[in-house]
């Protein structure tokens, strides 16, 4: 495609040149716009280089951010849901919840600022996912001595097996190869399927009690 400034600095020379009016002055500043121009495009796109780059390292900002956001609306529909009616969410729903939110938060703060990760950031949050499914679990055992029934059995054995799945992440997550991208991808891959499936149970638990 021709060049539009090209074409127009082509088309004013052969005007003044037909007019008598060379003047060389003029020729020089229809070069300078044309070369201010061809730096603005070069500008342009190297911005737009840089703005890729920038996007790809930050999709695990975006992530954990998108699902911060989604575990709070989840924490929010439960505490607004008990204000209008106490009790309709048991406490055995909304602590794991309310830790779903604890979770993002610190996957958040890491991929915020991953210069100050130490050891194996993917130990520290397995073990985090696994002491809040232990007390969640150990919770509803104690509700259930208080008061039998009170946590029906399935949600039991659901928190019975999140803490037995939970145990093994941690296996998993400590004997992770860190200097293996793929590795550490799949593992972050899991992790987000677990996490989906979670998020995907609590939403449904929530909607079937309003």
């Amino acid at each position: 495609m021709k060049n539009p400034m090209l074409l127009l600095a082509v088309g004013a020379v052969a005007g003044w040149f037909l007019a008598g009016r060379y003047d060389p002055l003029s020729i020089d500043t229809l070069r300078a716009a044309h070369a201010d121009e061809a730096t603005a495009e070069t500008t342009t796109s190297a911005e737009n280089t840089a703005d890729d780059g920038n996007s790809k390292e930050n999709i695990d900002v975006r992530y954990a951010q998108a699902f911060l956001k989604l575990a709070q609306a989840d924490l929010r529909k439960a505490q607004d849901a008990n204000q209008r009616v106490p009790g309709t969410i048991p406490e055995s729903l909304l602590q794991p919840i309310a830790a779903t939110v604890v979770v993002a938060q610190e996957r958040l703060s890491r991929a915020q600022h991953p210069d100050d990760e130490k050891g194996n950031p993917y130990l520290q949050t397995a073990e985090t996912m696994l002491k809040m499914a232990r007390e969640n679990w150990k919770t509803a055992l104690t509700v259930n001595q208080r008061a039998a029934g009170a946590v029906p059995q399935t949600e039991v054995d659901r928190l019975q097996a999140l803490t037995e799945l939970a145990q093994v992440r941690v296996d998993q997550a400590r004997g992770l190869d860190l200097k293996s991208p793929l590795a550490c991808a799949a593992f972050d891959l899991e992790q987000l399927r677990l996490d989906v499936q979670q998020l995907n149970a609590r939403v449904s638990q929530l909607r079937d009690r309003n």
